[in-house]
């Protein structure tokens, strides 16, 4: 199914139809089903350079709503294909519009689930800085802190007993 979405994708008669965001919406729920990833992530980023060039006809609160979806479907693409071209999109689109929180939270989650931690910390902690209320956030960051506490390769005493600390704290809190 996914192979007959794709060729009928590239003819022009459903592409200057009515019907052709519907055929999109088949298209990436067609990939996702078939957990072809790559196609997947193809349309995604297809589609958020589609809504970029076209973002002055969307009303703002359509927008919102609009890139909301895309961010979660990237995201959920993200989840179940680890992909180093994937990150370096997020890097590449971040750098285009440095202060887009979706992006910062993807990106940091592509960075905590590879481990590197400091970089999702950091990634995370410029997200915090603009939405400080945002419950989403502060959770990400006390997951980056607690996978930084189990750490195994502890190298001094030092950072042991920060670490003993933080859980505890976590503790008394729970």
């Amino acid at each position: 199914m996914l192979v007959v979405c794709c060729y009928a994708f590239l003819q022009p008669r459903i592409t200057k139809s009515d019907k052709s965001a519907t055929f999109q919406n088949l298209l990436y729920f067609c990939a996702i089903k078939a957990q072809c990833w790559t196609v997947a992530f193809e349309y995604v980023r297809w589609y958020h350079s589609l809504t970029n060039t076209a973002y002055q006809l969307t009303l703002p609160n359509g927008r919102e709503v609009l890139s909301r979806r895309l961010f979660n479907a990237m995201n959920y693409v993200f989840v179940h294909s680890q992909n180093v071209s994937y990150h370096r999109y997020v890097m590449r689109t971040l750098s285009k519009s440095p202060g887009n929180y979706a992006l910062q939270i993807i990106s940091g989650n592509n960075s905590l689930i590879t481990g590197t931690y400091r970089h999702a910390l950091g990634e995370y902690l410029r997200v915090w800085n603009q939405n400080k209320n945002n419950p989403l956030v502060c959770l990400l960051l006390a997951l980056t802190f607690t996978h930084m506490s189990c750490k195994k390769d502890l190298s001094s005493r030092h950072m042991i007993a920060i670490r003993v600390s933080l859980l505890n704290c976590m503790k008394i809190k729970a």
